[in-house]
């Protein structure tokens, strides 16, 4: 048979312990704690980034020690990431881990938490790959609607696209309208440059215009010959 354990106490005893249940069940929720937090795991962050690039240029290149430190750092930066309440600083250190680990178990591991907590978040951008799967850049695309993530993942989608049309349209669209948006350092307009440059000498493409003096010094464009076989000889001498 069970027994009941009633225990009085004097109402302002009470009410003053209600009071401190509250105070702790609510103190996560007080914006000052939130924030004094944030503020130790962005010196932590620091701290920990620091002290890897002081020990790599310590390294004096040996590879080995390198790793070590690299491997050392991303566990650290794994375990605040998991600890953090602000979404921006936990993708900075994920992003972190991604771009200083060339897809090993802890960038994988970043990019799952992520996909898992993260992943309609600005700012995930530059922890996509060409190497990171197309189901990952699905969802990114289907949950984020910051205009250069989007930007980002058709990038790496185009470059990935085995149709020409379509990857040169889609190149042609991000560097007119979204050339701007940066992507691990460089604008997207500079790097949709390249392959489209590229596209331009591909068999079956119009030859880029090019003009120039004749022998005679008279000035002539390979467009004036539109519709002619044409032999092109470059030469040069020094």
């Amino acid at each position: 048979m069970r027994k009941k354990l009633v225990i009085s106490l004097p109402s302002s005893i009470a009410t003053a312990l209600a009071v401190a249940c509250l105070l702790v069940v609510n103190l996560a929720f007080v914006p000052g704690v939130s924030a004094q937090q944030t503020e130790v795991l962005q010196e932590q962050f620091d701290e920990i980034t620091a002290t890897f690039k002081e020990g790599v240029e310590e390294a004096e290149k040996d590879q080995k020690k390198i790793r070590k430190l690299r491997a050392e750092a991303s566990t650290k930066l794994l375990e605040l990431a998991d600890e953090c309440d602000d979404a921006e600083l936990a993708v900075s250190m994920l992003r972190w881990v991604v771009q200083q680990n060339s897809n090993n178990r802890k960038s994988k591991k970043a990019l799952e938490i992520v996909v898992d907590q993260y992943i309609d978040q600005p700012g995930i951008a530059n922890l996509f790959t060409e190497k990171t799967s197309a189901d990952i850049l699905e969802k990114a695309m289907e949950a984020n609607e910051d205009p250069d993530v989007r930007a980002v993942i058709r990038y790496l989608n185009a470059m990935a696209d085995e149709d020409e049309q379509t990857r040169e349209e889609t190149l042609i669209d991000l560097r007119d309208n979204h050339g701007d948006t940066m992507y691990r350092g460089q604008k997207l307009a500079k790097l949709a440059a390249g392959p489209l440059k590229m596209a331009a000498f591909q068999i079956g493409k119009v030859a880029p215009d090019i003009t120039g003096p004749d022998i005679d010094g008279v000035d002539f464009s390979l467009s004036d010959y539109r519709g002619k076989v044409v032999m092109i000889d470059f030469w040069g001498d020094w």
